[in-house]
């Protein structure tokens, strides 16, 4: 997965008349890297919390919790993961 847009860069350039800042529009991917996704849940009702590797394995450990404790019904989840932002290629622009 990966989303571009254009960032506002600088870039440091040496010309004739000495140092001096360029900024300009470039643009950029964010890119997640795959191998460390991580969903999460955790219960409204109580301090239970759940992490797992994908999201069938922590909507099953939310269903089991509900079965154990029927009052709690109600979740937050979330999914993390670490992404990269790179200069997008030629190909990529749109």
């Amino acid at each position: 997965m990966s989303t571009t847009a254009h960032v506002k860069t600088r870039e440091i350039v040496k010309d004739a008349r000495g140092l001096r800042a360029i900024w300009r529009y470039v643009l950029h991917r964010i890119v997640v890297h795959s191998d460390t996704i991580t969903y999460g849940a955790q219960c409204l009702a109580c301090e239970w919390t759940v992490q797992r590797s994908d999201d069938a394995a922590m909507h099953q450990a939310c269903m089991r919790h509900t079965g154990r404790q029927p009052d709690h019904t109600a979740f937050w989840t979330y999914c993390r993961a670490m992404a990269y932002v790179q200069p997008a290629t030629q190909g990529e622009r749109r």
